[in-house]
């Protein structure tokens, strides 16, 4: 899988899947998020073609994504990419909410923040990679996958 913007095919095809997996939330889960995700959906289709680096999804060739990188690339002194936020697709977003087996959500966290290292280095030349935790549960998410990566076995779960 590798991080592509998030235009045309890749993202129609996202929008379908992440709205279908919404669609099949339990009654709860669709009050609880499905709002955010759709409201997040519509953003991300209106900001198609705002010429910023926005949107990255990483996806198979041809599928949708698993996840959205939402970007920011600042150039000057120093230049950096901003990871603003990370979303995983809403079945694993509500997985990893719940308590389940978390394995799958950090693997695909840490083959999403290496593609964003990736992209300091091609699309967005960076000195420094930034990554936002915007609420408390994504903060204690990213410190399992530091974690994970500290004390792991080099292999990525998943």
């Amino acid at each position: 899988m590798i991080a592509r913007p998030l235009v045309g095919s890749l993202l129609d095809n996202t929008v379908g899947e992440w709205a279908d997996q919404v669609n099949n939330f339990s009654h709860d889960e669709k009050m609880a998020l499905g709002t955010f995700y759709f409201s997040k959906l519509k953003y991300m289709k209106e900001s198609e073609h705002d010429g910023d680096l926005g949107f990255y999804g990483l996806a198979e060739q041809g599928g949708y994504a698993r996840s959205v990188l939402e970007l920011k690339h600042r150039q000057g002194a120093v230049a950096q990419l901003r990871v603003l936020n990370i979303h995983l697709e809403p079945r694993l977003d509500v997985e990893q909410r719940d308590g389940m087996d978390i394995r799958e959500a950090v693997g695909l966290v840490t083959r999403t923040l290496s593609e964003a290292l990736r992209l300091t280095f091609e699309e967005a030349p960076s000195d420094e990679l930034k990554v936002y935790a915007r609420n408390d549960h994504m903060k204690g998410f990213l410190e399992t996958v530091a974690t994970h990566l500290q004390v792991g076995t080099g292999e990525v779960p998943g």
